[in-house]
């Protein structure tokens, strides 16, 4: 963007708001510290920087008044589509007037574009319009609530004014742990993967990015799902030689990670198959959203329904 020239103050929204917990909060401030803490936690980045940079998308949101336009630049898939619907609904509840609200969202990878293709979006932002300041509310209301009914709901209106938010909705319904053999589509795509012959750390990252399409998970939380399937009593993933997977916090990756090489474990093949279910070997307890699954509240997505079914206990069958 700066070597497209363009104009006004840049800030970086990061957060994977797809992964760990993001329930109902009365403020952004609130929020951010529980984000901070997790992504603290998960080894995604060090505490002081991590907590400076919320700090500073914070305070630049809160200040948006001292600028006569706010552009907000997102793409299509659940990664930004949620940090868009973060964005809108807390302005939402702000008075802004004085500064125009536009957006600029396409189906293309923002930081893949070339700088001709940057300057010529910039052109084209659109005013927020009233309509879908109260769409993208509706729908971070229902992404933080405690019952995934209400997000999934979503479905069942018309989203269009927010043109990529439908595919969103699906895919992060797609995150829940299936009706089959309870992993969900990132783990099956892992495991599909390994069993196509893809062995090695960034062969498997790579297909997994093809198999989604639009692509949304980044490496460091790709590595948290691999290491996942590779970790407790009963891994589906074993490394060769026994070694233990650790993934790395650092680039350039270190030779001995991007050299493991993976195969299926006996349970592995089980949950290919369809023979047994996953969270009767790993109890699951895990947030999406605003909704905890533990043993008392376990939501599975039904692939073949397109719809959430909730299960007594871990297990379906």
């Amino acid at each position: 963007m700066q070597q497209a020239d363009i104009e006004g103050d840049i800030i970086c929204w990061r957060d994977v708001l797809h992964e760990g917990p993001v329930p109902e909060t009365k403020a952004l401030n609130e929020l951010s510290e529980i984000r901070m803490s997790f992504i603290t936690d998960k080894g995604w980045g060090e505490q002081g920087e991590v907590k400076e940079a919320f700090l500073e998308r914070d305070r630049a949101l809160q200040g948006f008044r001292n600028y006569q336009q706010l552009v907000l630049w997102f793409e299509h898939d659940l990664y930004d589509q949620l940090q868009l619907l973060q964005i809108l609904h807390w302005l939402q509840a702000q008075d802004r007037s004085g500064t125009e609200i536009e957006l600029i969202c396409v189906n293309e990878y923002l930081g893949e574009l070339t700088t001709e293709r940057m300057r010529s979006l910039a052109g084209q932002s659109s005013t927020v319009s009233a309509s879908q300041m109260q769409l993208a509310w509706k729908s971070w209301q229902a992404f933080c609530s405690p019952d995934p009914r209400d997000w999934e709901n979503l479905l069942k209106i018309d989203t269009n004014l927010l043109p990529f938010l439908k595919g969103a909705v699906v895919r992060h319904l797609e995150q829940y742990p299936n009706t089959w053999n309870g992993v969900n589509r990132t783990e099956k795509q892992i495991l599909h993967a390994v069993e196509l012959g893809r062995r090695h750390p960034l062969e498997i990252f790579d297909y997994n990015q093809r198999a989604d399409g639009i692509r949304f998970m980044g490496d460091s939380v790709f590595w948290s799902y691999l290491q996942g399937l590779a970790d407790g009593h009963t891994p589906l993933l074993r490394a060769k030689d026994g070694i233990e997977f650790n993934a790395p916090r650092e680039r350039p990756y270190p030779r001995d990670f991007l050299e493991q090489e993976f195969t299926l474990s006996d349970a592995g093949k089980a949950i290919m198959q369809g023979e047994i279910d996953w969270l009767s070997i790993k109890p699951l307890d895990k947030w999406y959203g605003g909704v905890r699954l533990k043993a008392d509240n376990i939501w599975r997505w039904d692939e073949r329904a397109g719809r959430l079914i909730k299960t007594e206990g871990q297990y379906v069958r």
